[in-house]
């Protein structure tokens, strides 16, 4: 089967500009791009987004997209607006606090996301990539945290769906009742979409926190999304971070060795592909090894769907531009023509 390799693509939306881009990296050694769909862009460059897909199927690319920030239910940098013009639907916590995102257990989530994927297949896109979802997570979020013993969600809605599955009111504590009800929620709301996305004819990529890092998402036994029907391929992304100086050499090896044991081992059980992030921004100067040592891990196990989160080191985006975003580049593009070269 030929590897899969590719960055993901944001930022810009001229045409003229994007095909020269795209030309860059399948001379960089990629054949796949994954387009970031974010809120404003559902709203504002819906055909543009069917000829930035065009473009990349006029080079035999694969295309991904991804709700990118969608309610802040899913991984990225873009704002929602959603809970502005439904506010109805937000997050809030055991102490009452609303928080900056959408309860993925309101249906009206789950529409504005199914006309997501009608988008998506609208515009001909090959794979539905659904990147980190997750209940809100303080520790992810540079604006709001949760307190000590504060969690994410007991909005009504959620209330309303616990107390019919279990007869009993929701609890303010945190409990075994309420982690299971959290997962079977995640969960359902996965299957709901990632069904429809395969009616659809998209193929699903779900892309899950690393296991590893035992973060109170909302996912407490990963063999779940592995049983949904149309999870087609599962994903992590144990990305090291550049303000925790523990994030050396050997961290990255571990980090990648352990997460992507548990999905190679996960997915020859249940027969899904198996696809691995690699990180291409907010890396320190010294650090650019970090890339090598992922990548070396990666090919070392036979993983043969590898993507990079950004093109070109990030440099556009200040925020998470490397200190050396070439290089970081020229690194991934070398590992990305050595998977081509395997037949």
């Amino acid at each position: 089967m030929p590897s899969i390799r590719g960055w993901s693509y944001f930022g810009v939306r001229n045409p003229e500009h994007v095909a020269r881009d795209l030309d860059r990296m399948v001379h960089d050694g990629a054949n796949t791009v994954l387009f970031t769909v974010s809120e404003a862009d559902m709203a504002f460059y819906a055909d543009t987004l069917g000829e930035l897909v065009t473009l990349a199927h006029e080079r035999r690319m694969t295309v991904y997209v991804n709700p990118w920030g969608f309610g802040r239910v899913f991984g990225g940098e873009a704002f929602s607006g959603l809970l502005q013009h439904y506010p109805e639907t937000a997050q809030i916590s055991n102490g009452g606090r609303f928080v900056p995102a959408v309860c993925p257990n309101h249906p009206e989530f789950t529409n504005l996301l199914k006309k997501w994927i009608d988008l998506a297949a609208h515009i001909k896109a090959d794979v539905a990539m659904w990147d980190e979802p997750h209940f809100f997570l303080g520790s992810l979020d540079r604006k709001q945290r949760l307190n000590e013993n504060e969690w994410v969600c007991r909005c009504p809605n959620c209330q309303a769906k616990f107390e019919k599955l279990t007869g009993e009111p929701m609890p303010m504590k945190m409990n075994f009742d309420v982690r299971a009800f959290r997962e079977a929620s995640l969960v359902a709301f996965l299957k709901d979409l990632t069904n429809y996305a395969h009616d659809k004819g998209l193929i699903n990529s779900i892309c899950v926190l690393p296991p590893t890092w035992g973060l109170d998402d909302g996912f407490n036994d990963l063999e779940l999304v592995y049983k949904l029907p149309h999870a087609d391929i599962v994903a992590t992304d144990p990305y090291w971070q550049w303000n925790h100086p523990e994030h050396d050499e050997a961290w990255v090896r571990q980090n990648y060795t352990e997460n992507s044991d548990i999905l190679l081992k996960l997915g020859e059980q249940y027969h899904r592909e198996t696809e691995m992030w690699v990180k291409n921004y907010q890396t320190r100067a010294g650090q650019e090894h970090f890339v090598d040592a992922a990548n070396e891990i990666l090919m070392e196990k036979g993983i043969r769907r590898v993507l990079a989160w950004s093109f070109l080191g990030s440099s556009y985006m200040s925020s998470l531009r490397s200190d050396n975003p070439m290089l970081i580049h020229e690194k991934q593009s070398s590992w990305f023509k050595k998977m081509a070269a395997i037949k």
